[in-house]
């Protein structure tokens, strides 16, 4: 376990991330992804379903990125979202708040 796992497993405080969260249609459901998290992509029935996918989706993502001791993207506090097709975003240039 690396330096910062262990010190998050000592502390009551908890590490804060603002992370861009993007919701499109996508045929009968909708697609959540965010850009700032390579490869981190799921979905839902619902927005509201989507996006709380995508909340777990994005804490394994950084669980398993503080586990083996690799780099958090310093986008999570610099990334800009794509600008906005509204025929196709739902829930665009937000932010989810992650606690870990």
């Amino acid at each position: 376990m690396n330096m910062l796992a262990r010190q998050m497993n000592s502390h009551t405080e908890k590490l804060k991330f603002n992370v861009p969260v993007v919701i499109k249609k996508d045929g009968d459901g909708f697609h959540a992804y965010s850009p700032a998290l390579s490869g981190m992509h799921t979905s839902g029935d619902t927005v509201s379903e989507a996006l709380d996918n995508a909340k777990n989706a994005i804490v394994a993502y950084l669980m398993s990125i503080i586990k083996n001791g690799d780099p958090i993207p310093l986008c999570l506090y610099e990334h800009r979202l794509p600008k906005p097709d509204h025929s196709t975003f739902v829930y665009e240039n937000n932010f989810v708040e992650i606690s870990l």
